[in-house]
């Protein structure tokens, strides 16, 4: 911020007549017509300023003043200066424009920077020219405040009126100031842009004021503004709080949703304590869902996941108790190239969401019209279950992330919560609410379906090794209850059956007997299995055996980076841990979504490998799918049962992802700091305006730059911008042109913060275009000749070599009814850096 010396009044005078300024002229907001009376001078006298001061005859020093028609390129206010040169040529001329900005004296805007050429002095008229857009509604331009012609005493002020007159005429605006006060007059009519009134009366009703706080409720001379009708009366047409009781005394009738936070009652409400639950009259809505009512009427159905009455719960289907469960309030994206659906949970305020990646994810879902239901119940004690009327969904949870539920006009939508989002008063963020599911391959190639709104899922199992705890769960149906543990596939190996009760038909562990056997148990029929029971009586035990693959990864969150690469070690055991060192025979597939990709890659393992994969394997960046993909391991190996040798399979998996440098930001540049690159972290830095990230394996005292090899600017549209300067290196961000005497040199510069990385580029990445009429719109509204002229343009200026980034627009430039036809000539300038098109414009 800088002071600025500004001319005032008494500085400067111009007869009222010397100027005359048309607004909108021709029905154009942004073009005015102005000229000057025949002969028509400025005197300026500033003391201390040089060539402001007096002439050689030690007389006020006067300039011929003179105006032109002005178009304006933006919708900016205006403000009306004399430009008075520091030329001493004799027929050096002033000239009335119009900056967007107050100038001091020298050209200055109030933070220092030379808006007008240094080759002037700026005096301020006191004229403001209104915007013609104020918060994106287009209006005429008004006068905001008129012109003042100046009071510097001399024979032509005294001449022009003095203070014994009691009006004034100012020609620039075409307005009468009056100077002294008018005791009584009538108008039949009177029209005012604004006025100061102490009193007023309207067909005889006195108004003395405007409604305030301490207005009477029974005033009536005062007039009342919509801010007091806003905060003391009830809108009838948006949306309003009232903050006292309102009491309605006949009926209400609400067309939209009703949002009631609090507790509701209806009628004259009493508890039943005889009873214990219910009411006894009326009936009471509480916000935790709760209701107390005496009856409760239903012409259809009653869907309740548990019914309780005098503590007895009643259950149907099938449920599970695991590690999580959700509810699928919104299904956002299906892709049914990749088999993957996204959606949104139904959470509760405060409540997140409870799966994570990498979750094995089963439910069931009613298909309204049939066609996917399952005819008939189905469990093959192995984790594929069908209920009559349901299809059942089997997925893998691939990406957990916050959602932002937002509601604008009764209209709910959901928005990533990501380095874009701009949070809102009323929105409701859902931790971990979006979750991203793949859907389960079997094996005749086939895929579970997605997902269905208000599906719900419950875990039951999770790919990989770092979170056994979401490996064990319990199953209830209408036929068992059963326990499992270790579940990391999509179907229950033998080995995770834990225990169960009541029909276990089906099921099967391993056990082993005194002797060092290793044999199976099958169970048939009603019973119950569990590791250790105590129990008044005899209990027939006997001792769960299975074999398990431990599997070891070199990196246990399973990521690979570009330059690294991973060991996975598959070691077999047995119920008491001892390694299996051989006699059997391990094989490893791969699924990514990606069918035929996996194919391939299932092909190439088994061909490379007939007889198994080794005990240990390595993994490289680009061995992993741009997703990642989920590897299941499987052992098998002879098993002896009560009658025969039998080969059993037991299998496993892991998760493997490609792991990308993230960001570390590490603040403002500093020259004495060691940056370092990896393949996991890349440092960015802030210096000089611009954001930078490092491109080499390290960096000491290495300064950010355009050109430097080191540092890289991280930009984007938003932080490029084209500015234009003349031919004395001065910017330009506004210019005047008439017909006639149109010369604009315009000098283009690409910025990027505080850079000017225009030397970084050639000719060649820059182009120039003219448009006639309004640039931008959505539909071309120029003729046809209008078009062809302005193809014309580009093929006059460079025929046959590419444009060139500077460009002098003369009168050349512009068609023969420009400053006539009130249509506007747009020069565009595009430059190409990199992938990135930047353009800024020039409306003359």
């Amino acid at each position: 911020m800088i002071d600025m010396t500004l001319a005032r009044p008494a500085d400067y005078w111009f007869s009222n007549y010397a100027i005359f300024i048309q607004l909108n002229a021709t029905g154009d907001r942004n073009y005015i017509h102005a000229n000057c009376s025949s002969g028509s001078m400025v005197m300026c006298y500033m003391r201390g300023i040089s060539g402001l001061g007096y002439d050689n005859a030690h007389n006020y020093r006067r300039w011929p003043l003179v105006a032109s028609p002005t178009f304006f390129h933006d919708n900016l206010i205006r403000y009306v200066y004399i430009a008075i040169p520091k030329s001493e040529d004799a027929d050096a001329n002033a000239q009335v424009v119009f900056p967007s900005e107050l100038i001091d004296i020298y050209g200055c805007n109030e933070s220092g920077t030379q808006v007008g050429p240094n080759t002037h002095y700026y005096i301020f008229t006191q004229g403001i020219i209104s915007p013609s857009e104020v918060g994106g509604v287009v209006q005429d331009r008004t006068w905001q405040q008129v012109i003042n012609s100046g009071q510097l005493a001399s024979d032509e002020s005294i001449a022009a009126g003095g203070s014994d007159t009691w009006w004034e005429y100012v020609a620039s605006a075409d307005m009468v100031r009056f100077i002294k006060t008018i005791a009584e007059a009538t108008f039949e009519k009177l029209t005012v842009t604004w006025a100061s009134l102490k009193q007023l009366v309207l067909n005889g009703n006195i108004i003395n004021g405007v409604a305030g706080d301490g207005t009477k409720e029974d005033s009536d001379d005062h007039l009342v503004t919509p801010a007091y009708a806003e905060n003391h009366w009830l809108s009838k047409t948006h949306d309003d709080v009232a903050n006292g009781k309102i009491t309605f005394n006949n009926s209400i009738l609400v067309k939209g949703e009703t949002v009631l936070k609090k507790t509701v009652t209806v009628g004259d409400f009493e508890k039943d304590g005889q009873v214990g639950i219910g009411a006894r009259e009326g009936m009471r809505f509480l916000p935790d869902g709760t209701i107390f009512a005496r009856n409760l009427e239903l012409s259809q159905s009653l869907s309740v996941p548990t019914l309780k009455y005098n503590s007895i719960e009643v259950l149907a289907g099938t449920r599970w108790d695991s590690a999580g469960k959700g509810r699928v309030k919104e299904v956002i994206a299906v892709d049914a190239s990749a088999h993957t659906c996204q959606f949104v949970l139904d959470l509760n305020d405060g409540e997140p969401g409870e799966f994570l990646v990498h979750d094995i994810l089963r439910g069931f879902w009613h298909n309204m019209d049939g066609s996917k239901n399952a005819s008939a119940n189905a469990d093959d004690r192995r984790g594929n279950i069908s209920r009559a009327g349901f299809e059942s969904i089997y997925c893998r949870v691939i990406a957990v992330d916050n959602v932002v539920e937002r509601t604008e006009n009764d209209t709910v939508s959901y928005i990533a919560q990501d380095a874009d989002y701009i949070p809102h008063p009323d929105d409701k963020v859902l931790t971990a609410g979006l979750v991203t599911v793949q859907a389960r391959q079997f094996s005749d190639g086939s895929y579970s379906p997605s997902p269905q709104q208000w599906a719900v899922l419950s875990v039951s199992g999770f790919f990989g090794t770092d979170h056994p705890e979401r490996q064990k769960f319990f199953v209830y149906t209408t036929s068992y209850t059963a326990r499992f543990e270790g579940v990391n596939t999509w179907e229950w190996e033998e080995h995770t059956f834990m225990g169960g009760w009541g029909d276990l038909t089906g099921f099967v562990m391993l056990r082993v007997d005194d002797n060092g056997v290793v044999s199976r148990k099958e169970f048939d029929g009603e019973g119950f299995v569990t590791k250790n029971a105590h129990i008044y009586g005899i209990l027939d035990q006997f001792t769960r055996f299975s074999d398990r693959i431990d599997i070891r990864l070199s990196r246990p969150d399973g990521t690979i980076a570009e330059d690294e690469h991973l060991r996975a070690d598959f070691v077999l055991q047995d119920v008491e841990g001892s390694i299996i060192s051989g006699g059997y025979k391990l094989t490893i597939t791969r699924q990514s979504g990606d069918d035929v990709a996996d194919k391939a890659w299932n092909d190439v393992m088994a061909a490379k490998y007939p007889d198994g994969i080794p005990s240990a394997l390595e993994f490289f960046f680009t061995d992993i799918p741009e997703n990642g993909a989920l590897y299941i391991v499987a052992a098998s190996r002879d098993v002896q049962t009560d009658s025969s040798t039998e080969t059993y399979t037991t299998s496993a998996s892991f998760v493997l992802t490609r792991a990308y440098a993230q960001e570390v930001f590490l603040g403002e540049w500093d020259p004495a700091m060691n940056y370092e690159r990896s393949s996991r972290t890349y440092p960015t830095v802030t210096y000089g305006g611009c954001k930078w990230y490092l491109v080499s394996p390290s960096s000491v005292a290495d300064e950010p730059h355009p050109l430097s090899s080191v540092w890289h600017m991280v930009y984007g549209l938003q932080d490029l911008e084209i500015r234009f300067y003349n031919e004395s290196g001065q910017r330009i961000t506004s210019a005047s042109a008439y017909p006639g005497y149109v010369n604009i040199y315009l000098d283009p510069h690409l910025l990027c913060g505080n850079y000017d990385i225009t030397d970084s580029l050639k000719d060649k990445d820059w182009s120039w275009e003219r448009y006639i009429g309004n640039y931008g719109e959505a539909v071309d509204s120029r003729t046809p000749a209008e078009q062809q002229s302005d193809l014309g343009w580009v093929k006059a200026h460079w025929p046959s070599s590419v444009p060139t980034r500077i460009l002098r627009i003369t009168n050349a430039d512009l068609p023969p009814t420009w400053g006539s036809s009130g249509k506007v000539a747009n020069f565009i300038v595009t430059v190409n850096y990199g992938d990135l098109k930047i353009t800024n414009i020039v409306s003359v």
